[in-house]
């Protein structure tokens, strides 16, 4: 059974589903995990001049 609330989908989506990468989410992931090392090598850093 074929569901009739979606639009039918053609070659044109299914193409796109199969190339379409989240560019967006992956550099916000990398931004964080970059902020994330700043922060723990800037207290790293703090801590190794109170010693």
């Amino acid at each position: 059974m074929e569901r009739q609330d979606l639009p039918p989908t053609d070659k044109a989506d299914l193409e796109f589903d199969k190339t379409f990468k989240p560019k967006g989410a992956i550099a916000f992931f990398l931004i964080l995990v970059v902020l994330g090392i700043v922060i723990w090598y800037g207290i790293y850093y703090i801590m190794l001049q109170r010693v």
